[in-house]
């Protein structure tokens, strides 16, 4: 490989670490943020729990065979972070067979359309700005009738593994607050499933907070292993560089020292 060759090749190298160290900080700050928002939701999710506990009103069992919705990465560069939740889907959907199944990610949904009989792709979720929009439309699907609810479990990817959180029923509600219970002005059905939706829109919010929050964390560890390949990859090419250079520069004193002799000989 030639000196200009090797060249062009550390040139590019060196775009790549600028490219690679770019995505890097992207995903450091959007950690930042995410880390901000799920404790908002998480104070927000428990607020609710209350006040469902606080009204007092008798929450209808949930109906049907049940719905889960999956949530995958929309970006690339986070190893095997779809691969893993597809692997799970796949023994998870064995054991629920009747269960309607909901992937969000376009990236996910190709690893399991093939094995999964029921099932609706929806919109993934890019990035924390898109989060809001995003969980607005799939409570467009998953709730059809606000005031009718399916069993509903959401998957996604947490610190220890695939995690399976099941919203629908409801976790246990906390005790009721003590004092005067709370003015109402809506019936108790539609005060019921306007509290019901709105914590269920958090959850799920909040589901998707912690899948993008482990997204950006292994996608900074795949920039990481990237950089440091990249790392050694250009020490190579360096070490190729030299040694080109000095076996070029002794050929160059070879034939100096020939000629030297050459010329010597004539005399």
């Amino acid at each position: 490989m030639s000196q200009a060759l090797l060249r062009r090749r550390m040139a590019l190298l060196d775009e790549l670490r600028q490219i690679v160290n770019a995505m890097r900080n992207m995903s450091i700050a959007a950690l930042q943020h995410l880390g901000k928002a799920a404790q908002v939701e998480k104070e927000s999710e428990q607020l609710l729990l209350q006040a469902l506990a606080d009204t007092g009103i008798k929450l209808p069992e949930p109906t049907g065979t049940g719905i889960c919705l999956v949530i995958g990465s929309e970006h690339g560069f986070c190893g095997g972070f779809n691969d893993r939740l597809a692997d799970f889907m796949k023994n998870f959907l064995a054991e629920n067979p009747s269960m309607t199944c909901y992937i969000a990610g376009s990236r996910l949904s190709p690893l399991l359309v093939s094995d999964i009989k029921h099932f609706v792709v929806l919109k993934g979720c890019a990035d924390m700005m898109e989060a809001v929009d995003t969980v607005s439309g799939w409570m467009d699907e998953l709730l059809i009738d606000r005031e009718v609810f399916s069993p509903l479990t959401v998957i996604y990817q947490d610190e220890e593994g695939v995690k399976v959180r099941r919203l629908l029923p409801l976790p246990i509600l906390p005790e009721a607050s003590s004092g005067v219970p709370p003015l109402r002005y809506l019936p108790d059905r539609s005060l019921q499933a306007g509290l019901l939706s709105e914590w269920l829109r958090l959850a799920l919010l909040s589901s998707l907070t912690r899948s993008l929050t482990i997204e950006h964390r292994w996608r900074i560890s795949q920039m990481q292993r990237a950089e440091q390949y990249l790392d050694e990859t250009g020490l190579q090419l360096r070490g190729t560089m030299q040694r080109q250079r000095q076996n070029e520069i002794t050929i160059e004193l070879e034939n100096l020292m020939s000629a030297l002799q050459a010329g010597v000989s004539r005399f």
